[in-house]
This record gives C-alpha cells, structure tokens and sequence, in this order.
C-alpha cells in the first residue's frame, strides 16, 4: 500500500498498483511489516516532526 497526499491535500491509502499512487507527495510505500523502505522512515520523522 502507498500512504500520502493527494493533489487536495488529503492522506490517502491507495494500492500500491494502483497508478494513481505514484501521484501521491509525500508519501511511503508500507507492507505487512511496517514501512518498506529504510528512506520511508526518514520521511516519517520528517513528517511527524511539522506536527
């Protein structure tokens, strides 16, 4: 699956063959096991820290 923005400014959660997914900014791609790529944790520190 790919969470992130999408041209609105909503999150979303849309499959990641879904090919509207790769329109999605910012956004990470997660799995079964939790994020799916090491940089994927960088952009969600990233995130949580604008909060």
């Amino acid at each position: 699956m790919v969470v992130g923005k999408d041209e609105s400014g909503m999150w979303v959660i849309l499959p990641i063959d879904d090919s509207s997914s790769d329109l999605l900014q910012p956004s990470v791609m997660v799995n079964g096991n939790g994020l799916k790529y090491p940089e994927d944790h960088e952009v969600v520190t990233s995130l949580i820290s604008r909060q």
